[in-house]
């Protein structure tokens, strides 16, 4: 988890395909090809630490289910 405290979502999200984008590039010695995904949200004003956490983890589950090497927003009226 990476927590972005004077950021917005959609930094957020810059970022999380920066280090994607890295990973994907990567040449591991032991490993053909790597990838990952990342699932991104911004903590509301609202919200209680479980709400973030859950919201994020539904976009990482989203990312994966999307084909994998992803990065997905969920945003806060997203999940309602």
């Amino acid at each position: 988890m990476i927590i972005c405290p004077e950021s917005n979502a959609g930094n957020a999200e810059i970022l999380a395909n920066n280090i994607r984008k890295k990973i994907e590039q990567f040449e591991f010695p032991k490993a053909d090809k790597v990838t990952s995904s990342f699932g991104v949200t911004q903590h509301d004003q609202n919200d209680n630490s479980p709400d973030t956490f859950k919201r994020v983890d539904d976009a990482l589950y989203k990312a994966k289910n999307a084909g994998r090497n992803k990065v997905v927003v969920e945003n806060v009226n997203d999940s309602a």
